[in-house]
Parts: C-alpha cells; structure tokens; sequence
C-alpha cells in the first residue's frame, strides 16, 4: 500500500537536494499566493494532451476530478501568451522564444 510523503520544509540547500533525490520534490511553504496557484491552475487546464508526447488527461466518472499530464510543458503555445507575472511563475525561460 502506498502513503503520502510528509510535506517538510528543508531550510538548506544540502537537505533540500537529498529531497529532491529521495522524493523526487521539495516542498517551499508560500513559494506561491493562492492567487498565483490559481492563475497558473487555469493556465494549464487550458493545455490540450498530444499523444505523441504522451501526455496523458483523465477525468475520473466517480468523482469528476481531472488528472493530467502535459509533458514538455514549456513549449506549448499556451505559454506563448502567458503575461510576464506568469512567465515569472512558471521560470524565466518559459515562453522566452515568444517575445
């Protein structure tokens, strides 16, 4: 059966890459606003599957509960027009090719 992880803020960076290694994240409590959550939730809902890049977006019929999984993210047109506050929350490079 599997568990959750237990959400732990490392505060240095030799923890915080053990982390990464172990768990495959790091957790930064108030990294983002609610607010930002949100803008970049709605952002990537916006993001249709490419089979060939085997994203993958299941609605569940129990619940109706969406999971998906867009692989190379920061190449979708999307992000083409993504606002600079939202280009600085996804990263600095993301959507650069666009301006």
């Amino acid at each position: 059966m599997t568990h959750a992880l237990a959400l732990v803020a490392y505060p240095h960076l030799e923890q915080q890459i053990e982390a990464m290694e172990r768990d495959g994240f790091v957790y930064f409590p108030g990294f983002l606003s609610a607010d930002e959550v949100a803008e970049l939730r709605t952002m990537t809902q916006r993001l249709e599957p490419i089979a060939e890049n085997l994203d993958i977006d299941l609605t569940t019929e129990k619940d109706g509960h969406t999971q998906k999984c867009i692989n190379a993210v920061f190449n979708r047109e999307v992000l083409a027009r993504a606002t600079p506050r939202q280009r600085r929350l996804l990263g600095e490079h993301v959507g650069s090719n666009y301006d």
